[in-house]
């Protein structure tokens, strides 16, 4: 009885143009809007605004920074998973399409809750459930 031959590699390896291919594609899917809507985009934009404040004002967010750590690993190991699947590169495509494509929708909510945890959304918020608190200073 043969065995199947699995593709995924267990001994890590490297290949410079997989690497590049893998970042290529993943790229375009991750970055197409029709999948994940505006949110990677607003992620993204959201990120650099945040490292220009906590630059600027020397003042780091750590629950943001902590979460934003979080985010890359997830994506980082995610990615690894797909880079460790020894196959030839023209069937790999296949992978990320219809793979990777369902799995980024695991870490959308996380995107979401970075977005939400940022140093704005929470400034709103106080103004919203403590009005006065902000008016009473001013007296």
């Amino acid at each position: 009885m043969d065995q199947i031959k699995q593709p995924f590699s267990i001994i890590p390896f490297y290949d410079a143009e997989k690497i590049k291919y893998l970042f290529s594609l993943t790229k375009k899917v991750t970055f197409e809007n029709t999948y994940y809507g505006y949110i990677i985009d607003l992620f993204f934009i959201v990120l650099g605004l945040s490292a220009v404040q906590q630059i600027i004002k020397r003042k780091w967010d750590r629950e943001s920074n902590i979460l934003l750590a979080y985010i890359f690993v997830s994506v980082f190991f995610y990615l690894f998973v797909y880079y460790q699947i020894k196959i030839p590169l023209d069937t790999f495509t296949g992978y990320i399409t219809n793979g990777y494509k369902r799995g980024i929708f695991n870490i959308i909510p996380l995107l979401a809750l970075y977005i939400s945890n940022t140093v704005w959304v929470r400034a709103l918020f106080d103004r919203l459930y403590f009005p006065l608190k902000k008016s009473s200073h001013t007296n």
